[in-house]
């Protein structure tokens, strides 16, 4: 056996929806090193309210295998597939998942999304007491804050607004 196979690497792997703990149970449960952040997030039912933990990156659970394992983990039932790009698996660098551990571990407030607004783009907000407004994007101005552009009065608001709150105005 070559040296390469057995040196373990972490992996990002994409499961079913709202999957994410019974695959990284699974995947302990068979001897592997696994991991899933997860925050607490307030749901709110016509009911009650409750604090129930949440993935932190919908749809993954990280893993960490050797070459020879990397395969098996496959064959999990609601493993779809290992994140890819190029058609190559992404490798993630141990040093990142130690700075999620850490992050995780502290009490901060912050937000995790997949879009990125850049200046000049045009948004709708979606939800909160601005919705429906559309603005344009001026910059990022500190932790979840946007400078927002709001209509055409001259004035900039700066808005701490989570950026799940926004959504691209397509023309």
């Amino acid at each position: 056996m070559n040296s390469s196979a057995l040196d373990y690497h972490w992996y990002a792997v994409y499961t079913l929806g709202r999957k994410e703990k019974v695959v990284f149970s699974e995947l302990v449960e068979d001897g592997y090193e696994a991991y899933l952040p997860l925050r607490k997030v307030k749901k709110r039912w016509s009911d009650r309210t409750k604090l129930i933990d949440e993935p932190l990156f919908p749809s993954y659970v990280f893993v960490r295998v050797s070459q020879l394992e990397y395969y098996k983990v496959l064959s999990h039932r609601a493993v779809l597939k290992y994140i890819s790009f190029g058609g190559r698996p992404c490798i993630i660098p141990e040093r990142q998942i130690e700075a999620v551990k850490r992050l995780m571990g502290e009490n901060l407030d912050f937000e995790v999304t997949s879009d990125h607004f850049k200046p000049g783009q045009e948004v709708e907000i979606t939800a909160g007491p601005m919705i429906g407004c559309q603005a344009e994007v001026v910059r990022h101005a500190g932790k979840k804050g946007l400078l927002l552009r709001v209509g055409n009065i001259g004035y900039s608001l700066v808005v701490n607004i989570p950026a799940a709150y926004l959504q691209l105005v397509t023309t």
